[in-house]
């Protein structure tokens, strides 16, 4: 199968069917593994958010802790969960998302006839 590259014609090999079961095989492999850890992440995320989880977050006061400082600490306790739990979740689901389409895109074009 040929394509065009920067000015020039490309040859691209031809992919095996066992190529293409490996292929397969590994990308379901990295996608169960990316939803492992959004899972993980979001089961951190639901324990930081909970009673037991914030006390943990927030730790014991110091002595002589001001207002000012207390709340600086229950602030960060609030957006802690947000920041490493949440935010990294959303990030692997977008990317993995986006990765899945572009697999989508190339394997209907490759239907088409087009070569991606």
């Amino acid at each position: 199968m040929k394509r065009y590259g920067i000015g020039m014609l490309v040859e691209q090999p031809k992919q095996s069917v066992t190529d293409q079961v490996e292929q397969t095989r590994i990308f379901l492999l990295r996608h169960s593994i990316l939803l492992g850890v959004v899972v993980l992440l979001l089961a951190a995320f639901a324990y930081w958010m909970s009673d037991s989880g914030q006390m943990i977050l927030r730790g014991s006061s110091p002595p002589g802790e001001t207002p000012f400082q207390a709340d600086d600490r229950e602030m960060g306790a609030g957006l802690a969960p947000f920041a490493f739990a949440l935010l990294p979740a959303f990030l692997v689901c977008l990317g993995t998302t986006i990765d899945i389409g572009l697999r989508y895109v190339r394997s209907w074009k490759h239907r088409k006839g087009s070569v991606a």
